[in-house]
């Protein structure tokens, strides 16, 4: 890896985890602006790169750096908000390929890219919540 990859896929791992911080509070799931350094890492860094920064700043959380909306730590997979970080690696890498295949970018063709990035965000983050609120709901009675 090139040390001009490494600095990129570094950079946007830290712009992620400052989007985590810029938030708009709304019940269960907060809306953050992570979202948008992550789709933007996919579509700068492309597919391999853009998902390696997301699991850099997933992988950091994880360790104990306090980088994710609610804290870090390893916890954190228990969190019900843990699935849509899950979900931007996978859409990361998935808007970095369809990008990557454009030939001639345009504002409907970068926005289709980015929208099926945010599908798998919704989709690993959705079924990660429901897991998670049905696990402690069972739990609880």
């Amino acid at each position: 890896m090139k040390t001009r990859d490494m600095i990129m896929v570094s950079i946007f791992a830290v712009l992620t985890a400052i989007g985590a911080f810029i938030k708009i509070p709304i019940p269960y799931v907060p809306f953050t602006l992570q979202w948008l350094f992550c789709a933007i890492s996919g579509i700068v860094l492309g597919a391999k790169l853009g998902a390696l920064s997301q699991i850099l700043y997933v992988v950091m959380g994880l360790i104990g750096i306090p980088i994710f909306t609610e804290g870090g730590g390893l916890y954190y997979i228990f969190k019900p908000t843990f699935g849509y970080l899950i979900g931007f690696i996978v859409a990361s890498f998935v808007i970095g390929e369809l990008s990557s295949k454009i030939k001639n970018f345009s504002f409907i063709k970068s926005l289709l890219c980015i929208l099926s990035g945010l599908f798998f965000v919704y989709l690993f983050g959705v079924l990660h919540l429901y897991i998670i609120y049905n696990l402690t709901c069972c739990a609880k009675r």
